[in-house]
C-alpha cells in the first residue's frame, strides 16, 4: 500500500542502512545542521537502501563509495524509525543499524575522512559527547549501541 499525505499525494519513506564503527570509546560520525531549527546533531554514515537490495549489502556498498573501505559487519543493533522536518517538509526514514568494523585498521589510525561522494567530513566522536547531549541521530541510535556496547568502559547510565 502506497504511502499519501493529507492532500493524497504519494510521499516517499527512505529505508537507509547506518554501520556504527567503535575506536577508544568513540564512534565514526559525519556533523550537520538542521536547516529548519539550526540544532547541530551527528550522524553514523552510510545510506540509503536501493530496491531489491539487503540493508547489510547497501551498508557495505555505502561504505566503499563513501571511504574507498571494505567492513565487516559484526552485529545487528536494530531497526529505528524517525520522522523528523528537513527543509520545510516532513521525512519519514527507516534505519536498519548495525556494529561494524574496518578491514583495513589504517582507517583506525585517521583523525578524519573526507567522503568521497559527499561534501562532508567524517570524523571520531567520543560517545561520552552524545552521553553529555550531542545530538546523535536517528533518535535512539545511542541507546542501541550502549545496550550492546562490548566496550565495558562505556558507561551505561
Amino acid at each position: 500500500m502506497a504511502n499519501h499525505n493529507q492532500q493524497g499525494k504519494m510521499v516517499d519513506m527512505r529505508n537507509i542502512a547506518l554501520g556504527i564503527a567503535e575506536h577508544d570509546e568513540k564512534i565514526l560520525v559525519y556533523q550537520s545542521r538542521n536547516p529548519d531549527t539550526g540544532l547541530l546533531f551527528c550522524r553514523a554514515l552510510g545510506g540509503g537502501i536501493e530496491h531489491g537490495e539487503h540493508s547489510r549489502d547497501a551498508l557495505k556498498r555505502e561504505f566503499m563509495e563513501e571511504l574507498g573501505a571494505e567492513i565487516e559487519i559484526l552485529e545487528f543493533l536494530g531497526v529505528i524509525e524517525d520522522i523528523f522536518q528537513w527543509n520545510g517538509k516532513t521525512e519519514h526514514q527507516i534505519s536498519f543499524n548495525y556494529r561494524i568494523r574496518f578491514t583495513n585498521p589504517v582507517f583506525y589510525e585517521q583523525r578524519s575522512f573526507k567522503v568521497l561522494d559527499d561534501s562532508i567530513t567524517a570524523f571520531w566522536k567520543p560517545i561520552a559527547d552524545f552521553q553529555k547531549g550531542l545530538k546523535l541521530y536517528p533518535t535512539g541510535i545511542l541507546e542501541q549501541i550502549i545496550a550492546t556496547s562490548p566496550d565495558a568502559l562505556v558507561q551505561k547510565s
